[in-house]
């Protein structure tokens, strides 16, 4: 991928530091910025093969509230951030992803990185209804085993015993 990149890249002199009889560039900006770019794309695709519109992106954009969660694609790596601040005229955009490290943007470049799917909103509401799912089918499980259970006692029971379950 370097190989590529560099010969992509304009053909510039870059200056050049020498440490015994080693030559090595001081600069390896552009390879790395392309090599960048073609990481990112990479990341993007594999994770939603289409890219939007400029028009979805402003939807999607406008979309997002204070307390919605994305995915971001940034220095090499994805993060889940939370957007926590938007300018009422939704110009300009705070995240904040892990340990509280902030991600300002600007609408347009938000839109850019949402055309290009290096910053998607993640869907929460599936993962509520899924929790709270999950917790209610717990409870009734073991709600129905504690009734099979009782069942099992009364029925294994001596009458005596039987009165003595009814009562309680």
């Amino acid at each position: 991928a370097e190989e590529a990149a560099t010969a992509n890249a304009p053909s510039t002199t870059l200056p050049a530091s020498t440490k015994g009889d080693a030559t090595t560039p001081a600069l390896q900006t552009t390879a790395v910025a392309t090599t960048d770019t073609n990481a990112a794309q990479q990341a993007a695709t594999a994770h939603a093969p289409e890219t939007s519109t400029k028009e979805q992106a402003q939807t999607m954009l406008l979309g997002l509230r204070a307390g919605n969660w994305v995915d971001l694609y940034s220095k090499r790596r994805w993060l889940r951030a939370q957007l926590v601040w938007a300018s009422t005229k939704s110009t300009l955009f705070m995240f904040l992803s892990h340990g509280g490290q902030p991600h300002s943007m600007t609408s347009r470049s938000c839109e850019k990185l949402i055309m290009q799917n290096l910053l998607r909103p993640v869907d929460t509401r599936g993962v509520v209804a899924q929790a709270l799912n999950a917790v209610s089918n717990t409870n009734t499980n073991a709600n129905a085993d504690a009734g099979d259970a009782d069942k099992s006692q009364t029925r294994d029971a001596s009458p005596s015993s039987q009165r003595a379950l009814l009562t309680a």
